[in-house]
């Protein structure tokens, strides 16, 4: 393979790594509630 694929590949795996280690400790609910209070305040209403 390429150094460019094996690269990507890394990364991705890397991506998915964090995304799942992020899930399985709960994090993903501080992290809603974050960016819906940024949207609210970019919208004007928070």
């Amino acid at each position: 393979m390429r150094k460019k694929t094996v690269l990507r590949l890394v990364l991705a795996a890397a991506g998915v790594t964090a995304l799942v280690l992020g899930l399985v400790q709960g994090q993903y609910g501080e992290t809603l509630s974050k960016a819906v209070y940024l949207c609210l305040e970019c919208v004007g209403l928070g």
